[in-house]
């Protein structure tokens, strides 16, 4: 264990020395609150963790603000006040002085003044064009088969990529993050397309594969930058394992990587993905025996560093899992949880610290309280096949505010047959008097309704 901790002080010697961080200050319009946060939106291109950590920043009198944001690469981040928020894309090393208004449609809440503005008042120059020619993109693709909903999603990419070059004819844009949304218009239509349009049985069938890996896995660039183009590699590569079929082992998943089914950079990044998975969640034996199969395929110095910072993370965790009172729940049945609450309506929450999809549910979870405040509501998380370490680490770094349990596989086996769960995040509504009132209930976004009203007793 000595060793361990000693890892975990080079680690963060090593991350301090390769941190990036932007200068933000700026001056909140029509503010609600005295406190503005920020927190990274969507999913690290290279490992597609999903980073919840929201950094805040206070208010003076008259609205302004500084804050001090870390960033290793290009990424969109979200800026909430209340139950709004604003859309920004935050470049590594470009300082910014923003102006927000919350008051404002989307892509309007958010400006910049002085160097780098560009950057930031581009997004919505982009979306004043696109309206103009488009209108309500996404009634535009009602009624069309996914070959169809690729070809529109390709045209608007390619008025995305027109209008860019229009702009940067008369704008300073830095190369990067030029370079960053070009390979995003690239790709995004694949990926979107593979995310919404496609079933699970379509995306067996290999007459989509061939349309949506269109673009060949020959990119350096795209494999360190782009989420989306990482996501259609695992795509293109599930299909030559095994037909997408799933359960989908990722021990498998790993050694078929190690094959020469991809190469260069985007076989490294694949690689990695699957063994930050490892890094993250198992014991030396394995993780070890992997680790020699993974370095023998990855030599990006990044990548070695980006699974060394994931293991020395699981280490940490574990040492503060060993040091909580928390541990997994003792109760014999989840009768006997919930009727610590009767009288209140129970939203119940399951949810895993390795579920991307859940993890992005919860600043929804946030504002749905927040909404809900003082109305007998309360919100009850259940951990899903989850370990102790994750598990705390997790709601720590998502500041998850509510009751939580972290579930045996006793109760796991209750809920599943109780609630007919086949995937998280599920969600399901229990009464004041303890009776079941939705055993499929809508995430926070659409919940609100539905318990307010039977917290009235309606």
């Amino acid at each position: 264990m000595k060793n361990h901790f000693l890892l975990i002080g080079l680690w963060l010697v090593t991350a301090t020395a390769f941190a990036q961080n932007v200068n933000v200050k700026g001056i909140v319009k029509n503010s609600t609150d005295s406190v503005i946060a920020f927190r990274k939106n969507g999913f690290n291109a290279i490992t597609r963790a999903r980073d919840g950590q929201r950094y805040k920043a206070k208010l003076n009198s008259k609205g302004e603000f500084q804050i001090t944001l870390p960033e290793k690469a290009i990424q969109e981040w979200l800026i909430e006040q209340g139950d709004q928020f604003a859309l920004l894309d935050l470049c590594t090393g470009h300082d910014l002085n923003l102006v927000i208004d919350f008051t404002q449609i989307m892509r309007n809440r958010v400006s910049a003044t002085g160097p780098n503005a560009a950057e930031v008042n581009f997004l919505s120059y982009l979306d004043k064009k696109q309206n103009e020619k488009y209108g309500d993109f996404y009634k535009k693709l009602n009624g069309l088969n996914p070959a169809e909903v690729l070809k529109l999603r390709k045209e608007r990419a390619e008025f995305q990529l027109a209008t860019l070059e229009d702009y940067r004819r008369q704008n300073k844009l830095g190369d990067d993050y030029y370079q960053w949304l070009k390979t995003l218009y690239k790709y995004e239509p694949y990926e979107r397309t593979l995310v919404e349009q496609l079933s699970t049985e379509l995306r067996a069938d290999s007459n989509y594969v061939t349309l949506l890996t269109a673009n060949g896995f020959n990119d350096d660039y795209a494999a360190m930058h782009s989420s989306e183009y990482n996501d259609l590699a695992n795509y293109y590569m599930h299909f030559k394992m095994n037909g997408s079929k799933f359960p989908l082992k990722i021990a498998d998943f790993f050694e078929f990587g190690t094959k020469d089914n991809l190469s260069g950079l985007t076989k490294q990044v694949f690689l990695t993905r699957q063994m930050i998975f490892f890094a993250a969640n198992s014991k030396d034996s394995l993780y070890n025996a992997l680790l020699q199969k993974f370095k023998a395929s990855v030599t990006n110095k990044q990548l070695l560093q980006l699974v060394a910072d994931e293991r020395n993370a699981y280490w940490a965790r574990l040492a503060e899992s060993d040091r909580s009172k928390e541990n997994v729940s003792q109760s014999a049945s989840l009768n006997e949880i919930f009727k610590k609450y009767k009288g209140k309506v129970i939203y119940l929450d399951f949810w895993a610290s390795w579920c991307a999809p859940c993890r992005g549910e919860m600043p929804n979870a946030r504002q749905l309280k927040n909404k809900l405040k003082g109305k007998d509501v309360v919100f009850l998380y259940f951990g899903y096949n989850d370990k102790k370490e994750n598990w705390l680490a997790a709601r720590k770094e998502l500041e998850i505010e509510g009751e939580h349990y972290l579930l045996s596989p006793q109760l796991i086996g209750e809920a599943n047959q109780l609630f007919q769960i086949t995937g998280i995040p599920h969600y399901v509504i229990i009464g004041k008097d303890g009776s079941i009132i939705d055993k499929k209930a809508n995430r926070p976004l659409d919940a609100f309704e539905q318990l307010s009203k039977l917290a009235d007793g309606k």
